[in-house]
């Protein structure tokens, strides 16, 4: 795992005031070493380490930009470092231009879990829950995820972890297919504890001993072949979707979406150097991107025909299959995180499954993902075909998705989104005009390895 950088605007609400760094060239906001830079999970302890601040996570304003309050003592134990009050910080323009962005929607957060008093409501949200259960809040609330799609808290309790998670409205399946799929496969999801629909906020227990990086190959394996039964499972027995507000997605209604799709030129028409980090199309990819319409519907009606021809079924689909969302305990696999379940092709989950492995590994995650189909009666060559007749429209899936995600985030925290959006963009542009016929993962080659 690799030190990231984060800046940070520490805040302490008391005093309005923020914590700079004195230096002969004049203050400059803390920039912290951390693991793991993803949605600030490291930054409260790296903070806590250095300066000697109790802090929480409030708003992440880019990738590597987060506000953060400070609560309790606000000594600071680091050297050089002071409190000055905010809008009088003698920053460098770079720094103080990260702080006027936050102090012009301070007052009306993005968010609720952006709010200053939104955390003393959610512990004692979480404590009541806790207290129904014989639990109490014991040790370190520790926050996993932080960021403008929800925001994860891991508690410490007499009887052990729990979870707790608070997420926009489009999140609010996953409690709902929690309880759903429990009743199943009770060791292989996340046990649900509470649930407060009117602030979309649940609580689990602690579902894993160990996830994502510590999983050996065989239990990433075991995940994805637990997926494939529970995809099996659902197509076949109806009961375990039936009366769910779940979100629905036919191969004729995907094709249909694909014109206004590649319209949208306020995504595919940013330039390069206005958004380096971003990584858009370069004209190349732009003006073959624009042009793939006809091919696309020609793809998705391809796949259509061919699923219709083999009975397989559209069925649930977790819509976010990587390591990150696996887990293991006592040797069974966990899948997590079923926020973006849906009904619809179930080799969709094949896309991110295989975003970031070489080909030899894709290979076998797509034996032990196809295992248990053919045993339910498919054909194994027929469903290998399958795969790469469905392997370019699962990847026009997940930059479907990650429009959406784009433009529910939108302008001030589509930085989170929107490089996947281009990323799966190349992957398809990969796949279609460079893929080999017979490769299961993504080109890192040709057209799609351009920026």
């Amino acid at each position: 795992m690799n030190l990231a950088t984060i800046t940070s605007i520490i805040w302490d609400p008391d005093t309005d005031a923020i914590v700079v760094r004195g230096n002969h060239r004049g203050h400059t906001l803390p920039s912290l070493s951390v693991f793991d830079a993803s949605f600030g999970a490291s930054l409260s302890g790296a903070i806590r380490d250095a300066l000697g601040l109790t802090t929480f996570l409030l708003e992440n304003l880019d990738q590597a930009v987060y506000v953060v309050v400070c609560r309790g003592p606000h000594q600071l134990t680091g050297p050089d470092y002071k409190w000055v009050p905010t809008t009088d910080s003698g920053l460098s323009a770079a720094d103080e231009f990260w702080v006027l962005r936050w102090l012009g929607r301070r007052e009306c957060p993005l968010r609720p879990w952006f709010e200053l008093e939104w955390m003393d409501r959610v512990l004692t949200y979480i404590d009541a829950v806790q207290a129904e259960f014989g639990m109490a809040r014991i040790g370190h609330v520790s926050q996993i995820k932080h960021w403008a799609l929800s925001s994860v808290i891991r508690i410490e309790t007499t009887k052990g972890a729990v979870f707790f998670k608070a997420a926009s409205s489009g999140a609010a399946i996953d409690p709902i297919l929690l309880g759903r799929l429990a009743a199943r496969w009770p060791k292989s999801v996340p046990t649900l504890l509470a649930h407060s629909p009117q602030n979309n906020w649940w609580i689990t227990e602690d579902h894993c001993a160990r996830e994502g990086p510590a999983l050996t190959f065989e239990e990433r394996l075991a995940c994805i072949e637990l997926l494939a039964h529970m995809q099996i499972d659902t197509a076949t027995d109806s009961s375990i979707l039936s009366g769910l507000p779940i979100k629905r997605c036919s191969l004729d209604q995907f094709a249909g979406s694909i014109p206004s799709l590649l319209e949208r030129q306020d995504r595919w028409n940013t330039a390069p150097a206005d958004h380096e980090h971003w990584w858009p199309l370069d004209d190349e990819q732009r003006n073959t991107w624009c042009s793939l319409g006809p091919t696309l519907i020609e793809h998705v009606h391809a796949l259509a025909d061919r699923t219709a021809a083999l009975g397989i079924p559209l069925t649930l689909i977790h819509g976010d299959v990587h390591l990150g969302n696996m887990a293991a305990r006592d040797g069974v696999p966990i899948l997590h995180d079923w926020a973006n379940g849906m009904v619809a092709h179930p080799f969709f989950d094949l896309a991110m499954m295989f975003k970031s492995v070489d080909d030899d590994v894709a290979q076998k995650c797509l034996t032990s993902y196809l295992g248990p189909w053919h045993q339910a009666g498919w054909d194994l060559n027929d469903l290998w075909m399958l795969w790469h007749v469905a392997k370019p429209v699962s990847a026009l899936f997940e930059v479907d998705r990650a429009l959406q995600l784009c433009d529910a985030l939108g302008e001030a925290h589509q930085f989170s989104m929107i490089s996947v959006l281009y990323g799966w963009s190349r992957r398809l542009l990969g796949s279609v005009l460079d893929g080999s016929p017979t490769s299961y993962a993504w080109s890192t080659s040709g057209i799609a390895a351009k920026r």
